[in-house]
Formats: structure tokens, sequence, C-alpha cells
């Protein structure tokens, strides 16, 4: 079943969440999956996050972890 808001949603009269330019979700699409109940649930699509030697992936620091790093 649907809440009024899921449906005010899919119908595109209310606006889905964009996350703020700082935030490291920005840009991130979303996608819905309907339950076979007819439950609208909401979630974040896959982002493939480049290796390591990939074209345009440099290294721009490093940190050895010594004791007493971290939280405290």
């Amino acid at each position: 079943m649907k809440t009024p808001l899921q449906a005010l949603i899919q119908l595109g009269v209310v606006p889905t969440v964009t996350f703020p330019a700082d935030s490291r979700y920005y840009g991130s699409r979303t996608l819905t999956y309907v339950t076979p109940a007819g439950e609208t649930i909401t979630y974040l699509a896959r982002r493939i996050v480049p290796q390591p030697g990939a074209p345009n992936f440099a290294t721009i620091a490093t940190h050895t972890v010594r004791q007493g790093d971290g939280w405290t």
C-alpha cells in the first residue's frame, strides 16, 4: 500500500530528495523497488569506484597509521 507521500513522489508532484553538493552521495542516482506486497522502497544505485592505477587516478597523499591515531 502506498502512502500519500509515495504517490505524490511517483506522480512527480513532490520532487525526490537530492543530496547537498558536499555529500559523498551528490550526483548519485536513486532507484525504486516495488515489493510483491506493493510497498515502494527507494535506494541508492550502485556506484563504481575506479581501481587504483586506472587512468585519471593519482595518489595525492599517503599516511602511515601509528598507535594513537584515530578516535579517542
